[in-house]
């Protein structure tokens, strides 16, 4: 009778060990599945990430630099002009791209050419923020570089001449830094003035592009 119970006992216990076991196996399997999954995941934002940075620039659509009335810095016009005109733009949104090459002359032409508005640029790069890369903070950046040598209408053209999709790589660092080199038409970057590029490197060589003036 006792022998029975001991291998009643035995059999219960062997089926508990086969359960625990069973689980044990499949945790494990879901902490390699976790652990299989992070390392794609780093490795697909890595190379979102990096491989744009390894591609050339790739064809650059160039300008004509167009004449702003009384240009000064990102505005235009007047500053007593007895209307004020603000405009807020992400270089990466298709809309602020239509508006800045088919209304904004209109509007340059009938009121800030003659005296009636004064016209202001404001940085709102938003389309990025949940982007690996920050193409519309760095092309904010870049532009105000350009700012800096009194040419940020014409980088400003030239970024919305050159837009080719939302974070698809059309402003990454790469290319940022050959709008400059078309707009300075020199030995590379070398023939962009000293100011532009430092202040490309200072902010375009930073991990995130956080630092740009977004008023």
């Amino acid at each position: 009778m006792a022998n029975k119970e001991t291998k009643g006992n035995q059999g219960k216990i062997s089926k508990r060990e086969a359960v625990r076991e069973k689980r044990r196996q499949e945790q494990k399997r879901r902490r390699l599945f976790i652990v299989l999954a992070i390392v794609i995941g780093a490795l697909a934002i890595a190379a979102i990430i990096i491989v744009p940075s390894l591609l050339p620039a790739g064809d650059i659509v160039t300008i004509t630099p167009v004449e702003r009335p009384l240009a000064d810095g990102r505005a235009m016009g007047d500053p007593e002009a007895p209307v004020t005109i603000e405009v807020y733009e992400d270089f990466q949104c298709p809309a602020c791209q239509a508006y800045s090459q088919q209304i904004a002359p209109q509007v340059k032409d009938a009121y800030v050419a003659t005296g009636e508005a004064h016209y202001i640029f404001r940085h709102y790069p938003f389309l990025d923020d949940n982007a690996p890369r920050n193409e519309s903070d760095q092309a904010a950046n870049a532009s105000m570089c350009a700012g800096d040598e009194n040419r940020f209408w014409d980088y400003h053209d030239m970024l919305f001449a050159n837009w080719d999709g939302e974070n698809q790589g059309a402003f990454n660092d790469k290319r940022l830094v050959a709008f400059a080199e078309a707009l300075w038409p020199g030995e590379g970057l070398k023939g962009v003035p000293y100011l532009v590029r430092q202040a490309l490197r200072r902010y375009l060589d930073r991990s995130n592009g956080s630092d740009n003036n977004r008023n």
